[in-house]
């Protein structure tokens, strides 16, 4: 089941149907209602999305997007499941119930979810990233740093799942009641949660409750790039639990691109792609149309 996320367009228009209308036009009539969402685009998208013959597989936390924004951080991650602030981990699983609500409201079955984050000392992750981008990936700098980075996380990480694994059992709860599932996504930065070890220890707690994997392409394809785990890793431990895709591209580990316009291979995907599992198209603005009409028609073919 392909589909396409919003992500791609919804901050162009105000007009959703002119949003829907690109996607019509490459043959698509499934979304995924992304994060970037504001209240006023949900209510009109309500109003028209049954009449335009769309249908949504799945909506991304925090859907609607809150305000006010917290500062210096990325849409999604506003607010942390597993801060240890109390007050910012509850409104986290607030807003989360909100998205389980709008995913109840526009009939989808699925609410993508990030687990937060091991909290270290300011840029740790991402001097991984920066040392990357300066091509030093294969240097003794970069495995010192790596390897340093991996013992802290190690040693922080336990008051963070906590903190995570409470907040889950509380979204789980109220996603439960409404027949909603909540999928477990794997992540970009290595300081995110979860890492592959895990998420093999939570999701087979959980799965009984409704919670599921969700797979990202990018982002295991970033990981594997940051030599911090292969990407194939996730899809053979808990492709059991897999329940949905996000396919973009990425160069180097610049990801978020159309599919087949960067330097990844999705060959090795195709086995666990299934007719009854939305593989939803997440690339962003960038994206040019014209690459997302190509994606389209190339991911129609594996899946046929």
């Amino acid at each position: 089941m392909l589909a396409v996320s919003t992500a791609w367009n919804s901050s162009r228009y105000d007009d959703v149907r002119r949003m829907l209308e690109d996607f019509r036009a490459w043959g698509i009539s499934a979304l995924e209602l992304s994060y970037r969402l504001s209240s006023y685009q949900l209510d009109l998208l309500s109003e028209i999305i049954y009449e335009s013959g769309f249908s949504v597989v799945s909506v991304h936390n925090f859907c609607p997007l809150p305000r006010p924004e917290v500062k210096k951080r990325y849409y999604c991650d506003y607010y942390r499941i597993s801060s240890l602030n109390e007050q910012e981990r509850k409104q986290a699983v607030f807003l989360t119930r909100q998205t389980i609500d709008t995913a109840v409201k526009f009939k989808s079955p699925l609410v993508v979810v990030h687990a937060g984050m091991v909290e270290l000392k300011a840029g740790y992750g991402r001097h991984l990233v920066n040392l990357f981008r300066e091509g030093k990936v294969f240097s003794e700098e970069y495995r010192k740093s790596l390897n340093s980075f991996l013992s802290a996380r190690e040693k922080a990480k336990q008051p963070f799942l906590e903190a995570a694994e409470k907040s889950l059992n509380e979204i789980l709860d109220y996603a439960f009641d409404r027949g909603i599932k909540i999928g477990l996504e794997n992540r970009y930065y290595p300081a995110e949660i979860p890492s592959l070890t895990e998420a093999e220890d939570i999701l087979p707690r959980y799965n009984s409750r409704g919670l599921v994997y969700w797979h990202d392409s990018g982002h295991a394809a970033a990981n594997e790039r940051l030599l911090f785990c292969p990407a194939d890793a996730f899809l053979e431990k808990l492709g059991r639990y897999c329940a949905g895709f996000h396919i973009h591209d990425l160069k180097g580990i610049d990801d978020h691109m159309a599919p087949f316009s960067g330097d990844d291979d999705f060959s090795f995907l195709k086995p666990y792609f299934k007719k009854n599992i939305p593989l939803v198209i997440e690339a962003h603005s960038k994206a040019a149309p014209e690459e997302m009409k190509t994606a389209v028609a190339r991911l129609k073919e594996m899946i046929d």
